[in-house]
C-alpha cells in the first residue's frame, strides 16, 4: 500500500468513529419507536384514518390463514413471535408491571 491509500483508510476510519459516536444516544433523549408510521404518511397513502388501515389488515389475516398454502408457517410465526415480542417488551420496561 502506498502512503495515500493508508491516509485514505485512516480518514475513513476516523469518519466512521465520529459517526458511531453521534449515533450513541444519551439517557436524556426520548425513545423512538422503531417502525412507527406517522399519521400524515398514512393519510397521504390511503386517504383515511390509521385505525381503518389496521382494521383492514387485521381482517385480512384470517382470510390468509384460511386460503393460503403457507398458513401453517404463518400461524407458527404468530404463535412464537408475538409472545417473544411481549416478553422482550416486558423485560425492557422500567419499573414493575401490573
Amino acid at each position: 500500500m502506498n502512503k495515500a491509500t493508508k491516509q485514505n483508510i485512516g480518514r475513513n476510519m476516523e469518519k466512521q468513529k465520529s459517526q458511531s459516536r453521534r449515533r450513541i444516544k444519551t439517557p436524556d433523549e426520548p425513545k423512538v419507536r422503531v417502525g412507527s408510521i406517522k399519521d400524515s404518511r398514512l393519510k397521504e397513502a390511503f386517504h383515511c384514518k390509521r385505525e381503518y388501515v389496521a382494521y383492514v389488515g387485521i381482517a385480512c389475516v384470517p382470510l390468509y390463514l384460511i386460503f393460503e398454502k403457507m398458513a401453517q408457517l404463518f400461524c407458527n410465526l404468530i404463535g412464537f413471535e408475538y409472545p417473544a415480542y411481549k416478553l422482550v417488551l416486558a423485560i425492557r420496561t422500567e419499573g414493575k408491571g401490573g
